[in-house]
Parts: structure tokens; C-alpha cells; sequence
């Protein structure tokens, strides 16, 4: 890493009060009598109590005094310490820190590589001195923003000498939570059971971080970005962008950027911002003909292949939020966090054949109604007379009927009323799995085959016997017997005369 780069984008402490300095380091035998000096000590050890690995520069060199050390500026620091002593640094307060990090890294002009590198969360062994720690862009922990410390080795605590230091870096946090808003009760969920054509509504929410006052806020990246599988259909219209209960207005606090996979971006203005106010994305995507059912797989979203979330496996219908933020303002690198969602969905299929023959698939049309009367009629559907098979639209959990309302040519209508119950599992976190159970008339349908584009859809086979074929009302039929029925009584009619006449 160049130590330019990083330097240049320093103006400002990452957070008021993120700066820790050991406290009398340049005390004298008559300032303060401590314990524990140790004069021929040439390192002592620095543990970082956080994740992630460390560039540390040695800004002082300790010299070993009576009972006390002073300190000599590291010559390769010079322009960047503009003539600040160690002993000036240790009196300041944490604002007199900050505008002294703030001019020496403005001033930085070259290319500088870091003295040591430390893992945290281990005892590093430095020689002894004043060190400038700065967490390393490319392994920061996603969701922090770290501060760079200010550290000497020894430290003075508690009027002793304290050779093995342990520092733990202040931070700001940040976060990022994808939900579904139920359909029902308005509750925010993981997973949820959706209708192909019906609008599913997500909610994103993230905290926003904080990198202190005086800082460049133009160079803050802070941008959430929704990431659908090709099973939906984002409705950009129905963006909607709130800090807290405040609506956020587009070109002002954020630009809208709509992205090749059919998602969308919103690219804050940090400037615009409050940090550790919590900022929301909602908006509605609708399920459409792309969808699987059931846990089928074959839809994945790019760049979640690694994401570990129990709600996302590859089955389903996923969609994804990504948040990628500045997590060192020094070094000026950014991280991304991801969560997703999905969403299932099941339908049922009908199969149409002859009762003596199953290799005779018959055309027949039947109505889906949400009343056992058979009154309110939900869909209609024909089946196919090669195939024999038609499936539903996508259905949800719930009970549904189903009737025939035509017959295949030269066969007896049905009467017959079957309910049909769909059901979904879920796991052991409360979530949907895409298992759902499919009960008609309470027995469980246990035969899933293909129809059309979806795979394994749960069939229900119905059978038909043949009849006689009645001529249709208002038909040739009709006119024949009302023909043949004024005939008889015309002749009726005549032979009544007659005889009447012939009794006169």
C-alpha cells in the first residue's frame, strides 16, 4: 500500500475522542515517580483487541532517561510531524490531536511504506517508541470504521511503566438489513409466499456511519444497491428513501441509478447526512413469469455465491441488498455488506384423462373458485388435449375448490367439488423453506411432473367417462323437437275435428 495515497486523503480524525495516547511519556523522575521503568527495555509488545491486520509507523524513537524517556522524531516523519514534539503531543487535548493529525497528514508529500505490519487480537513485538497504528483497508472488518491510534510503547498507567500495551480501537459502526413487508401484518421478514403477478414489498435499512467533523465529506462513499434475480420485476416508481421519518429528496441527498440487472442504486450525498441515523430504501418488485417454484433451483443473483445467509441457497426467488461504504477514511478504500431475501411460490397441476384409458388425454375446462358453492371464480383453466395436463397460476397458502365446468367432447360432466389445501413449511429459524404440502380432498398429492416451463408441480389426475352427447340449447336440436312437437299437435288438433264433424 502507498503510503502517499493513504496520507493525502488524511484531513481529519475518523471520530472526536478516537485518538488514545500513552499519558506521560515524556514525564521526568521529578514530574511523576513511577514504577516499573525498565532502561535497558529495548521493545516491548502492542496488542490491537480488534480484528483485522495493522500498518504501524514509528513516528518517535524512545530514549531511556532516569526513570522517564524522551523522545527524538523519526526523520522519515519530519514534514509529517511539522516540528511537533512528543512531549507537546502528550499535553494535547483530543481536539488538539485531531488538527495536529489533520496538518501532518496534509502535509505528507511521500511515498512512505509502513514500519510494521501486526495482526489484531496478538502481542506484536515493537522496539520501544511513539507509533501511528492504522488499520489496513483490506482487511477491515465489514460494518466498522476505524480510527487510526496513537500509541506509546511504554505507556504510563496507573504511575507505572507499562510495557505490554493493549489498545482497542474506537469506531464507528454501520449496518445493513433486508426485509420483506408481509403482505398481512406489515411485519418484516426473511422469507415470504407470493403470487406470480402480485407486488412484493422489501425494506432496506442502514445505519449511517460517522468519520468525524472536519473531514472531506465528498470523498465518503456511502451507496445501497438492490439486487434482484431475474424473477422480479423492480417497480422503480415506488422508491421511497428516508432518514428516520424524513423523506429524502432524489438529486439532493441522493442520485437514483438504475443498474443492468433491472435493480437500482442509491448513491448518498454524505454531506447530506446524519451519522448513526438509520436510513430506509422501500420499494416493490413484482413476481413475474421468470419465477421458480416450489425449491427449485436456477436462480442465483451475482456476487452472492459466497454470501453466507440461511435464507439463500440457490432455490427460489432471492433478492439481494448490497451497502458499500468508505471503512477508512485515511486510506480512502471501501467494503461492501451484503443481505438477501426470497420469496416461493407453488402451483397446482390437473391432468385429464379417459377413465378406461390413461393414454387417452382428454381437453377439459375447469374453474378455481375461493368458495366451496363454486361461486366466486378465480381462474379457468383448459387442459391441454395432447398432454392432457394445464397447470394453475401460482397459488398461496390457503384452500382453494376446483370444478369441472366442461366436459371433453362425447364425455359426462362432472359435478364433483375437490378442496384443495396448499401449505407451507417452514424451518426451524421461522422461516419458509419452499416445501409446500398440496391435500385434496385431504389426501396429499404425491406426483409431481412437468408442465410446460415448471418443473416437479404437484398433479392432480382426473378422470372422465363417456356420455351421451346432448345437442346444446338453442341449438339445430332445439328447432328439431319444436318442429316435431307443433307437428303432433296440428295433428292432434285435425283429428279432434274430424271426429266432431262426423258425429254432426
Amino acid at each position: 500500500m502507498k503510503f502517499k495515497s493513504m496520507l493525502k486523503r488524511f484531513s481529519a480524525i475518523a471520530l472526536a475522542g478516537a485518538i488514545t495516547i500513552g499519558t506521560a511519556i515524556c514525564a521526568s523522575a521529578a514530574d511523576v515517580q513511577m514504577s516499573g521503568f525498565q532502561p535497558t527495555a529495548a521493545t516491548g509488545t502492542l496488542t490491537v483487541s480488534s480484528d483485522g491486520k495493522y500498518d504501524v509507523y514509528k513516528l518517535y524513537t524512545a530514549i531511556p532517561g532516569n526513570n522517564a524517556y524522551t523522545y527524538e522524531a523519526n526523520s522519515k516523519y519530519s514534514s509529517m510531524l511539522n516540528g511537533v514534539t512528543a512531549k507537546q503531543l502528550s499535553k494535547y487535548d483530543s481536539a488538539e490531536v485531531q488538527n495536529f493529525l489533520n496538518t501532518m497528514m496534509g502535509k505528507f508529500s511521500s511515498s512512505i511504506a509502513a514500519d510494521y505490519t501486526i495482526d489484531g487480537n496478538s502481542a506484536s513485538t515493537l522496539p520501544i517508541g511513539y507509533y501511528m497504528v492504522v488499520q489496513k483497508s483490506d482487511a477491515a472488518v465489514p460494518g466498522t470504521v476505524t480510527s487510526p491510534l496513537l500509541v506509546a510503547i511504554p505507556s504510563a498507567a496507573d504511575d507505572q511503566w507499562v510495557y505490554n500495551v493493549t489498545k482497542k480501537p474506537k469506531s464507528s459502526s454501520t449496518s445493513l438489513t433486508k426485509k420483506i413487508i408481509e403482505d398481512d401484518t406489515g411485519n418484516l421478514v426473511d422469507t415470504s409466499n407470493s403470487k406470480i403477478g402480485s407486488d412484493i414489498n422489501y425494506q432496506i435499512d442502514s445505519t449511517v456511519p460517522a468519520y468525524g467533523d472536519d473531514i472531506d465529506k465528498s470523498k465518503i462513499t456511502y451507496k445501497i444497491t438492490d439486487n434482484p434475480s431475474k424473477a422480479l420485476t423492480v417497480k422503480m416508481e415506488s422508491i421511497t428513501v428516508k432518514m428516520g421519518d424524513t423523506k429524502l429528496t432524489e438529486k439532493s441527498h441522493y442520485n437514483l441509478i438504475p443498474n443492468s440487472d433491472g435493480g437500482f442504486s442509491v448513491d448518498f450525498d454524505y454531506s447530506r447526512l446524519t451519522p448513526g441515523a438509520t436510513v430506509t430504501v422501500t420499494f416493490a418488485a413484482a413476481l413475474n413469469q421468470n419465477a421458480v417454484i416450489n425449491k427449485n433451483t436456477g436462480l442465483t443473483i451475482a456476487d452472492y455465491t459466497s454470501v453466507e445467509d440461511e435464507n439463500y441457497n440457490g432455490t427460489g426467488n432471492p433478492n439481494g441488498a448490497t451497502l458499500e461504504y468508505t471503512n477508512n477514511y485515511y486510506t480512502g478504500t471501501t467494503s461492501k455488506i451484503r443481505d438477501i431475501v426470497t420469496s416461493f411460490t407453488t402451483m397446482v397441476g390437473i391432468e385429464k384423462i379417459d377413465e378406461d384409458d390413461a393414454n387417452t388425454k382428454l381437453a377439459a375446462t375447469f374453474g378455481v373458485y375461493s368458495d366451496k358453492d363454486c361461486t366466486k371464480l378465480l381462474e379457468s383453466l383448459t387442459t391441454n388435449e395432447t398432454t392432457g395436463t394445464i397447470h394453475s397460476s401460482t397459488l398461496k397458502p390457503g384452500t382453494y375448490y376446483l370444478q369441472e365446468m366442461i366436459a371433453p367432447e362425447g364425455y359426462a360432466i362432472s359435478d364433483a367439488v375437490y378442496t384443495i389445501n396448499v401449505s407451507a413449511t417452514k424451518n426451524a429459524s421461522g422461516e419458509y423453506d419452499g416445501t409446500f404440502v398440496i391435500r385434496v380432498n385431504d389426501s396429499q398429492l404425491n406426483n409431481a411432473i412437468s408442465i410446460g416451463d415448471y418443473q416437479n408441480v404437484e398433479t392432480l389426475t382426473i378422470t372422465n367417462v363417456k356420455g351421451v352427447k346432448l345437442p346444446g340449447t338453442g341449438g339445430m336440436g332445439t328447432a328439431l323437437f319444436t318442429i316435431t312437437g307443433i307437428g303432433l299437435m296440428g295433428t292432434g288438433a285435425f283429428l279432434f275435428l274430424r271426429r266432431r264433424m262426423k258425429k254432426h
